[in-house]
């Protein structure tokens, strides 16, 4: 690893462990997106303290179970087990952040999740992550504004060249939002069905020809 990838990776580091355990100031978390007529959202890092909220536990524990047909796993969803992922998958890898999108406009609660994970670290990439809308029904186009936030910040403040998402490929309502969002297709990515104790595992296996289910991968470059 050469300097420069060694010198983003440990701003990237130190600023994700900053904002996941709520030392991180007002400049360093994504800012308010503003436009006329539509919701004024925030970006809030969810933190190392929330994993002993029992409200934030309930919330995440339904949207997991509410979007599991749009991920590549499905089982049991409990709420020990959403707390053990929060914790464990979450708040203590150090290259992955997820962020609650709140619309504090209005009500200031949470209507949904965008996270950054799987940075690489010579490339100064990463991946979009855990796109999920909890709120079906309230805000259109707050989960764009979402998103582009979550662009404009991993661009501009930790220094990311280029952003990565995966899709299922048959998810042609997410795929829409995220090419309005100025992301491109980049290629698809062969699944393999896996079936565990109490799972359903959809996993990428690249030595396939021909597979039942795949990944599409979307690409966005930061802006010159």
């Amino acid at each position: 690893m050469d300097q420069n990838s060694q010198r983003f990776r440990q701003g990237v580091i130190q600023k994700l462990a900053k904002l996941k355990y709520g030392l991180g100031s007002s400049t360093e978390k994504p800012q308010f997106i503003y436009i006329p007529d539509a919701p004024v959202i925030m970006l809030d890092p969810i933190t190392a303290f929330n994993v002993f909220d029992p409200e934030v536990i309930k919330t995440l524990a339904e949207w997991r179970e509410k979007v599991q047909p749009y991920f590549p796993s499905q089982f049991q969803v409990t709420l020990e087990g959403t707390r053990g992922w929060l914790e464990n998958q979450v708040i203590k890898l150090f290259d992955r952040i997820l962020f609650f999108v709140r619309d504090v406009g209005r009500t200031n609660a949470p209507i949904g999740h965008v996270g950054l994970y799987r940075f690489n670290w010579e490339e100064e990439s990463c991946e979009i992550d855990n796109i999920v809308r909890g709120q079906d029904n309230l805000f259109p186009g707050v989960m764009k504004l979402a998103i582009e936030s979550l662009d404009g910040w991993a661009f501009n403040k930790l220094g990311v060249k280029i952003l990565y998402l995966k899709v299922l490929a048959d998810n042609e309502r997410a795929i829409k939002l995220y090419e309005r969002c100025g992301f491109k297709k980049f290629k698809l990515i062969p699944l393999r069905r896996e079936e565990k104790p109490n799972m359903v595992q959809w996993e990428e296996d690249l030595t396939l020809e021909k597979a039942e289910r795949y990944f599409l991968q979307m690409r966005l470059d930061a802006p010159n």
